[in-house]
């Protein structure tokens, strides 16, 4: 890399572009399933899920921010159609249709 080639400008993501802003504040208050607190601050409560934040000494983990696997249909063969089909024919049939 070199250290003395000029960078490229950034490019805006949006019409409006500004920094994000994060805030530690929350708008309604969240209970801490670690003391059974009600939390307004984001850090705050974070801080009782480590063991010296918490009255029973452990660390606690937060579930949830698991990264989504991407959904994959199963693979359908041409008799898995057929079947199909003919279950809908079936059913049509049985109801006049």
């Amino acid at each position: 890399m070199d250290m003395n080639k000029p960078r490229p400008a950034p490019v805006a993501k949006s019409d409006f572009p500004c920094p994000a802003i994060h805030s530690d504040n929350l708008l309604t208050p969240l209970q801490s399933m670690a003391d059974g607190q009600w939390y307004d601050s984001k850090s705050e409560m974070l801080k009782t899920y480590k063991a010296d934040g918490n009255p029973q000494g452990q660390n606690y983990e937060i579930v949830g921010d698991a990264p989504i696997e991407p959904f994959s249909r199963p693979s359908r063969t041409k008799a898995d159609d057929e079947a199909t089909h003919a279950a809908i024919s079936r059913a049509l049939d049985e109801h006049g249709l």
